[in-house]
């Protein structure tokens, strides 16, 4: 009935079976209780992908904890470059929270929104881009909360600079680096100090540039935050290139 696949694992022999097993669970109203279950041994584990237990919280009805392990999934998927893969997770998310009537001006929506308006600037879809960006920088100006005002401003900026250029992005950088120093989000903050760096480049403010890319060098953590420190190095050494 069931066949050992290494590594402590097992699989069904039939599929016929694990289909039986789980008609009986929701007949005799224990899926609920075996979702929970399986959420419980699960969550504490490194070697899980984080939407299958996301997909267990659901089905159990813990829906306070079922989106971040989809958000972590989504985010894995986009650092890897697989934006597709990111979208689809996100998607998911997004049809759970609209099953659960989940308002679409909270929080967990605004999450979702910033992470596609990323994905869709990369993959070119500037229309989708600026509007989830906008969405959540409508959001979050109602609400005050300065890390997804950042967050949505940031991105509003990558996607003009890149559909309209750097000139019309440098005041949306410049609000998004205000909004994380209001918050005190180191990372965030240097997130747009490099994007506004690479502006201030773009329209050969060198002398701007190099002040914003060195304050975005003191602000960062090497050990922290070795990618955008990095970044922010890179930038510096861009900048003696073509200045």
């Amino acid at each position: 009935l069931i066949e050992p696949a290494g590594n402590r694992q097992w699989s069904f022999a039939h599929a016929l079976l694990r289909e039986t097993l789980q008609d009986t669970a929701k007949i005799e109203k224990s899926w609920h209780r075996w979702h929970n279950a399986c959420a419980e041994v699960l969550q504490n584990r490194v070697d899980v992908a984080p939407e299958r237990l996301g997909e267990h919280f659901l089905a159990a009805g813990r829906y306070q904890e079922f989106l971040e392990p989809f958000l972590r999934a989504a985010d894995y998927l986009r650092f890897a470059s697989d934006y597709d893969g990111s979208r689809a997770r996100l998607l998911r998310a997004a049809n759970a929270l609209k099953a659960m009537n989940t308002p679409r001006d909270s929080r967990p929506w605004a999450d979702i929104r910033w992470r596609w308006a990323i994905c869709a600037r990369v993959r070119g879809d500037f229309g989708s881009a600026f509007r989830q960006a906008r969405r959540v920088r409508d959001m979050a100006e109602k609400t005050g909360e300065q890390v997804l005002l950042s967050r949505a401003l940031l991105e509003l900026g990558r996607s003009i600079d890149t559909v309209q250029g750097a000139e019309l992005a440098i005041p949306y950088f410049l609000e998004a680096a205000e909004a994380a120093r209001n918050c005190g989000a180191p990372e965030m903050l240097v997130n747009c100090l490099n994007a506004l760096a690479r502006a201030y480049r773009s329209v050969s403010d060198f002398a701007r540039s190099r002040a914003i890319c060195e304050q975005a060098i003191k602000s960062c953590d090497p050990e922290q935050y070795p990618m955008m420190y990095g970044t922010a190095l890179l930038s510096l050494a861009r900048l003696e290139v073509f200045a």
